[in-house]
């Protein structure tokens, strides 16, 4: 946490240095408070009235300080947020293919939002609240040693009794603090597999089970946030009877001090609101502290589950980029999810420029060898090479700038067409169009407004045949001449389908590796080999 906290250092100074300012503002009035009372024990009005006047006066600018405080802190919460946002996002962007999809989507979202607000209630709120509480503390004890020196004493006495309480509960604060976490999780993933069975509940009229399914998610997450509130109100009670019976005591105490003459009668009404300050701050702290502590297995987690890279990749030294060279050899090649084994001692070349057609049985493995082409699984046997370089020893982005990967289902962004096709790049309106136009995408007049049109949803408001485009259109954009489609026009009808697929034949410069169970007879004598897998690969 601190290391997120030092990225803010400046601004955090800003918060702590308002806070302080307050805390001087409300200890300084607990003494106007006892000078006041004092005046009034004397018969002074006057002096009396003018006490009280500059009392308000004290009390308007604690009010001003304490607003404009809460406004910077909320500010410097947000930022701090927004730092945790690009840790954990830079930490998914720099992790590979299979250690990133070892995880639903909705973990990770719940590691955005609901892991990042409870930090923002349990440990940045909490901790803006120990330094507040512990500044107000010290000068309240400060303003006590001025009044006599016994006082002090006794509340340091009371200090080291109430600072035990955090140390009781610590542990579990941790604990129903991680099962919190790790619950929230479990909901989000649980309610993405329901609702995302819309289509089969209501083919089956079973559409009453997608509200029990997710009330029975729902309980499980009251029991976990049951069983953390009552830990922190355990604490948080503990903490409240200790300020009580401590604030009473000091009181107390210093009525003896005021009986023996060693004190003022009106230091009683000092001392009554600076043990206020004093214990009513030690109180909550107890369970701020707690809260602060439970917090850190969040921070493990975002640390340990996706770990920074040890060390900058370096860009590989290819081997071979001869023409004549295979783009792709793959030698001995298997592959096993788990110790179910999917294929063993494959071998293949393929050519640059040349265009392969995949057929094949269902769940023979053909979609897994498109992904070890591509780098996503790196745990495969044997060898396989790109331009002579092992894949599993390239770094993990390095072929996607190379290779384009058509799946089934083009993802776009709820966005615009450019902001599809550019992604955060920076490509003229030419560049773009030659890529639209290479990719098959017609219709392009005016262009201007082709390109600020919206998508919609994911991209619903576009056909399946321009989605797919589009998504041609963005690999070509960036150069990328091999291309690795995973039935990636099998959502669109056959019409569609052949146009497409007979685009990218065309062009002699790309390389294509296709797999289909629909091939078209209109496209076979574009294809340089058709193979059987796993019955040509060896």
């Amino acid at each position: 946490m601190f290391e997120i906290l030092k990225q803010r250092k400046s601004k955090l100074i800003g918060v702590n240095l308002l806070m302080i300012i307050g805390q001087i503002c409300h200890v300084y009035a607990a003494t106007i408070n006892a000078e006041a009372l004092n005046q009034l024990i004397a018969l002074r009005w006057e002096a009396f009235l003018f006490q009280e006047i500059y009392l308000m006066l004290v009390w308007c600018g604690l009010i001003f300080f304490d607003w404009l405080t809460k406004l910077y802190q909320m500010r410097v919460i947000q930022e701090l947020d927004t730092i945790l946002r690009e840790d954990i996002s830079q930490r998914l962007a720099d992790t590979d293919y299979q250690s990133y999809h070892q995880r639903s989507v909705n973990t990770y979202l719940s590691w955005l939002n609901n892991d990042i607000h409870s930090l923002n209630k349990q440990a940045f709120e909490p901790l803006f609240l120990i330094i507040k509480g512990v500044s107000g503390t010290l000068l309240a004890v400060i303003m006590l040693f001025r009044y006599h020196w016994s006082l002090v004493l006794v509340t340091f006495i009371s200090v080291a009794c109430m600072l035990t309480i955090p140390k009781l509960f610590g542990r579990k604060m941790q604990e129903v603090s991680l099962k919190t976490s790790q619950q929230n999780e479990g909901f989000l993933k649980e309610s993405e597999t329901i609702l995302n069975g819309f289509d089969v509940f209501y083919s089956l009229s079973l559409l009453k089970e997608i509200p029990r399914r997710i009330v029975q998610a729902s309980l499980l997450l009251k029991q976990v946030i049951l069983k953390q509130t009552k830990v922190e109100a355990a604490v948080g009670a503990l903490g409240f009877t200790g300020n009580i019976f401590f604030q009473i005591g000091l009181t107390i105490f210093t009525g003896y001090l005021a009986i023996r003459g060693l004190v003022s009668i009106g230091t009683i009404e000092a001392t009554g609101a600076l043990t206020g300050i004093i214990f009513t701050n030690l109180g909550d702290l107890s369970g701020q502290l707690a809260s602060v502590h439970g917090c850190q297995p969040i921070f493990q987690k975002f640390q340990e589950t996706i770990p920074r890279p040890t060390a900058t990749a370096i860009t590989p030294r290819l081997a071979s980029t001869d023409d004549e060279a295979p783009i792709l050899i793959a030698e001995r090649l298997g592959y096993a999810y788990g110790q179910q084994e999917l294929f063993q001692n494959l071998q293949v070349r393929f050519e640059k420029g040349g265009k392969y057609l995949i057929t094949g049985e269902s769940g023979s493995g053909k979609s897994t060898l498109l992904k070890i082409l591509m780098g996503f699984l790196r745990d495969y046997t044997g060898s396989m090479t790109f331009h002579g370089q092992e894949i599993r020893d390239l770094p993990p982005h390095y072929l996607a700038q190379h290779i384009l990967f058509l799946p089934q289902e083009a993802y776009l962004l709820s966005t615009t067409i450019r902001e599809n096709l550019c992604l955060g790049q920076e490509f003229s309106d030419q560049e773009l169009k030659d890529a639209c136009l290479q990719a098959g995408l017609t219709n392009l007049e005016p262009f201007e407004d082709f390109l600020n049109r919206e998508v919609g949803d994911r991209g619903r408001s576009l056909s399946g045949g321009q989605r797919q485009r589009l998504a041609l259109a963005r690999g070509l954009l960036r150069g990328q001449k091999i291309i690795l489609i995973d039935e990636g026009t099998s959502a669109v009808d056959k019409e569609t389908a052949i146009a497409i697929e007979r685009e990218l034949l065309q062009q002699a410069d790309l390389t294509i590796i296709m797999i289909s169970h629909t091939s078209h007879a209109e496209l076979t004598h574009y294809f340089t080999k058709e193979l059987v897998f796993p019955d040509d690969f060896h």
